[in-house]
């Protein structure tokens, strides 16, 4: 460990803003979720209805 830096232990070490390691993590983390909502909106939600033409 580099000097200065703090001793974390488990999924902590990984997930963190102390760390160059965590703060990556938490970044990839954070674009992952937001392409996974663009792939929902775009491609899985389902459209509405057209509505029904009148006489």
């Amino acid at each position: 460990m580099a000097h200065g830096e703090p001793v974390i232990t488990g999924w902590r070490k990984y997930y963190n803003s102390e760390t160059q390691l965590g703060r990556a993590s938490a970044a990839r983390i954070t674009y992952g979720v937001a392409a996974l909502v663009f792939v929902y909106y775009k491609f899985i939600k389902p459209k509405p209805a057209a509505p029904a033409e009148k006489k």
